[in-house]
């Protein structure tokens, strides 16, 4: 990272939080009180009684990592295995950090041949050798479902220990020279293998091989059997299968049971695979019940009950005996992955806990474009979650996966040739839909599918997720796969942060060929935050509770595309403007309730409906790319951009709008992505791919422009954020950058000041940036990038520690602490002053109704909402109310609420 000062400050990024979940790689403490899960850059330690994440260790690269094991003789050591074939050993209990704040890493290494490194298959310590024992397995493995098999390694490892270790004695580790003390044996080779999976003893394992027969029927595919003692290679066994349909899932109990899961949705299970070599067709069960592809299989402890799950997102206990069958319905995603907690008879599991067993499930969400999942954790006996990991779901334009891709293209393609420091990544991965900080509680809030996720920035998890429109609970089978989940599109808050807008839409399925087929419908919620905690505002304890919905708002298939708050000096903010791609807005306020309302019972929400004030059907005749809307601090002008144009509406008459157009020479064609007010109203900030410009609307001249390498670099206004506070706003910018052979993704921050033409600060990151977003309250951003790691931008001096965002929260400030900056300068370049043309203004047809309109404007000119002037219609909802039964009382106090 690097960043360009100010003086004695420079602006710091510093990682905070987020980070994605692994499917490998989690494990349970010997006592089964503590559950370890790895993300990508950390380890989260979660104590299953509590639900409560209480220990992160931060700071760790382990998007390789495959495995982890607990120290058979120090259960506080953990070791972690990467696909690289390197390990850690890190303290995950007791003391994982030194006095400087750094991890603690007991000791690090690099079994050099055993890259590719699959799993960790046994992993005990031999007190007659006195080394610890590794059984390993390695090859090369595929993300393609439909791949061929290829060739697979199990290995003994072993770590010889130079001082005499006795039970229950500690390693020093610092004693221990991995380049010279490992020693490393091949068992078995397998070749041609699609999948293996081992018992929980890892006493068998099971691999399915492509078999050399040919048979023109099915596929044939052979069955491996590998018995395991002793760190050694037992017995083998083999047995050939036909099958039509593709084998999805494969387990093995300690008995040496065999299930497979096919795509047909069917599960067969072998009984006593040593005689089921013969043709004996009693040797094997067939258990019917999923109806789409098995996608996760699973034998408990004693090989009574086998666990298979799938999109049906219901996990199913098959009693092997007696056939008979329990449900589990209705989890959160499709179960991919399903494992039992299990530690071998020398270190059990259960000795301390009454016998107590976990099952660990991984489920898919659905409406996640990056394999996004959560992670449940059963109890084995009630079938009751005691555990849930989620995790930052960062839904993107276009799938990050498909970062790899273009990687690979720019490197292929080009040949020979030498490529430029700087490359153009071409698909846009920054964030599909809104995401803001709310003002109250600091939570990040992100849509997912139909759910807006809130994620606690302090506390790093996930708080709360609002159920924005109600979907298909249970899984879909067969043709109610097409059928199409509702998802939420836009949502804002209010300033103040009370009150929220959500923008979803529902499209009619073809499924029963219906007239309305292929139609989509939207609504407009409005949502108030209500406190859980009575007579307590309590920023924690709160939900949201719809007020008003607002079906086709802005009339039928017409889609919204921009929410704008309103600024605190208009009814205190409360209310939004929607605008559409026609250039059609809408401003949305709540009614004031009657006075009945007004006196209702203390902690009784009243009632509160939102309405339309004011609209303009539409402002051009198509369809407009890119919409934004910028409205005045003093609420008295609305700008909105429609392609190029840039049209003025007041608020006291939208029917007598006006608009501006760029000297084309400027504009080049080019769509407006974003624009802002600034500088107390008297300046545009306007953005589009290739150019920023600072415009006075006074003087009617552009004050600076700045115009960016297209070649190179996009302005992308999810990376464009504001602070109305410190009259700063950033820009960033994604790219690829080479260092000799490689391609590697990039990113860069810049800070303006407002009244300043040229950037203050900038900042380097070494990942793809998905959004940037002021938090509000301080001076600071939070970055957000395609790894799903929350980072903070802060303004820290050059000397000083990381800060804390404890602090940053609560409201004080953080006084905490080349080539590239200039390259990058030169790419945003300043140039010569372009002016606005001045068309005349346009009377729109506007069909408002009259009774209506009057007091709309009315309402637009009273100031009592914040406190500037009492006009006539200051006491009309007093007034309007019966006031022969109201008391003295009663009245004063409604007239002290009107001012």
């Amino acid at each position: 990272m690097t960043s360009v000062s100010s003086k004695n400050k420079s602006w710091n990024l510093f990682p905070i939080g987020g980070g994605k979940p692994l499917r490998t790689g989690s494990t349970y403490s010997p006592d089964n009180k503590y559950f370890i899960q790895p993300f990508n850059s950390s380890l989260k330690v979660y104590y299953i009684s509590t639900r409560q994440c209480v220990k992160t260790i931060p700071n760790l690269e382990l998007d390789t990592l495959v495995a982890s094991r607990i120290d058979p003789l120090q259960p506080n050591l953990l070791w972690v295995f990467k696909s690289t074939g390197e390990f850690s050993i890190i303290n995950w209990k007791d003391r994982a950090f030194d006095d400087s704040g750094s991890v603690v890493v007991y000791e690090s290494g690099k079994l050099s041949t055993l890259e590719n490194l699959n799993d960790i298959i046994d992993f005990r310590f031999n007190y007659s050798l006195n080394s610890y024992e590794i059984m390993t397995i390695c090859g090369k493995s595929s993300q393609k479902s439909h791949s061929s098999g290829h060739k697979k390694t199990l290995n003994k490892v072993l770590i010889k220990v130079n001082e005499k270790i006795n039970n229950n004695q500690a390693v020093a580790f610092k004693d221990i020279d991995i380049e010279n003390s490992v020693q490393i044996q091949e068992l078995i080779s397998i070749k041609k293998v699609l999948m293996f999976a081992k018992s929980l003893d890892s006493r068998c394992m099971v691999f399915l091989t492509e078999s050399s027969s040919d048979n023109n029927s099915g596929q044939m595919l052979e069955l491996k059997v590998v018995e395991l003692k002793s760190f050694n290679i037992h017995n083998e066994q083999s047995h050939l299968l036909q099958k039509k349909s593709t084998v999805t899932a494969l387990s093995i109990s300690n008995n040496k049971l065999v299930a497979i899961g096919l795509y047909s949705g069917v599960v067969e299970v072998l009984y006593n695979f040593v005689a089921a070599s013969s043709d004996n067709s009693n040797n094997s069960k067939i258990l019917r019940w999923h109806m789409n592809p098995v996608g996760a299989l699973n034998f408990t402890k004693d090989s009574n009950y086998l666990l298979t799950g799938g999109q049906e997102k219901v996990l199913v206990f098959w009693q092997i005996a007696s056939d008979k069958l329990q449900f589990l319905p209705r989890l959160n995603g499709n179960i991919s992955q399903i494992s039992t907690n299990y530690f071998p008879p020398d270190n059990d599991s259960t000795k301390n806990n009454d016998g107590i067993d976990y099952y660990t499930l991984v489920l898919d969400i659905p409406s996640s474009q990056n394999n996004d999942f959560d992670v449940l954790v059963l109890n084995s006996i009630e079938l009751t979650s005691r555990l849930s990991i989620t995790s930052l779901k960062l839904n993107t334009k276009n799938p990050v996966a498909s970062l790899n891709k273009e990687k690979k293209r720019l490197l292929t393609g080009n040949g020979d040739d030498k490529l430029p420091k700087i490359l153009k990544i071409q698909k846009d991965y920054t964030l599909s839909g809104s995401s803001e900080i709310n003002s109250v509680d600091k939570n990040l809030y992100m849509l997912s599918g139909s759910e807006i996720q809130s994620f606690s920035l302090l506390k790093n998890e996930q708080m709360s997720s609002l159920n924005v429109v109600p979907k298909i609970s249970i899984g879909k089978v067969k043709t109610e796969l097409n059928l199409t989940d509702p998802k939420v599109n836009l949502f804002k808050f209010t300033e103040d942060g009370e009150w929220l807008i959500t923008v979803d839409e529902y499209e009619t399925p073809s499924v029963d060929n219906l007239i309305t087929k292929g139609e989509v419908s939207y609504s407009l919620k409005f949502w108030k935050r209500t406190n859980d905690a009575e007579g307590k505002n309590s920023s924690e304890n709160h939900h949201w509770e719809l007020a008003t919905k607002i079906v086709d708002p802005h009339g039928a298939n017409v889609k919204i595309l921009e929410i704008v708050t309103a600024p605190s000096g208009y009814f205190k903010g409360t209310a939004f403007l929607t605008a559409d791609a026609k250039g059609g807005i809408r401003l949305w306020r709540p009614q004031q309730p009657k006075l009945s309302y007004n006196i209702a019972k203390a902690n009784k929400l009243q009632p509160t409906a939102w309405t339309l004030r004011k609209f303009i059907t539409s402002l051009i005749s198509g369809h407009a790319e890119n919409v934004s809307v910028a409205w005045s601090e003093d609420s008295t002008l609305i700008l909105m951009s429609l392609g190029n144009n840039i049209y003025k509406i007041p608020l006291s008459n939208f029917d007598n709008w006006s608009y501006l157009t760029y000297n084309k020479q400027l504009v080049n064609s080019k769509n407006i992505n974003c624009i802002k007010l600034i500088n107390n109203d008297s300046n545009l900030l306007v953005f589009s791919d290739e150019f920023l410009l600072n415009y006075n609307l006074i003087n009617d001249k552009v004050v600076y422009e700045y115009k960016v390498d297209g070649n190179k670099l996009d302005i992308n206004e999810k990376l464009v954020s504001f602070d109305p506070i410190n009259k700063r706003f950033t820009v960033g910018f994604n790219y690829f950058e080479t260092k000799g052979s490689e391609i590697n993704e990039s990113s860069a921050v810049l800070v303006f000041d407002y009244h300043q033409p040229k950037p203050t600060g900038l900042t380097k990151y070494n990942h793809y940036i998905s959004a940037v977003k002021w938090l509000p309250g301080t001076e600071n951003f939070i970055i957000l990038d395609t790894t799903h790691k929350i980072s903070l931008l802060d303004y820290t001096s050059l000397s000083s520690h990381v800060p804390s965002l404890v602090t940053i929260l609560s409201g004080s400030k953080s006084e905490t602490a080349d080539n590239f900056a200039e390259e990058m300068v030169s790419l945003v370049q300043t140039s010569k002053p372009i002016s606005f043309a001045k068309p005349s203004g346009h009377a729109n047809n506007n069909n408002n109704d009259d009774d209506d309109d009057v007091d709309m404007i009315d309402d637009d000119n009273d100031k009592f909402w914040y406190g500037k002037r009492i006009n006539n219609h200051t006491f009309e909802s007093v007034l309007n109310n019966n006031l022969e039964n109201m008391d003295m009382e009663d009245l004063f106090n409604s007239i002290v609420e009107c001012i």
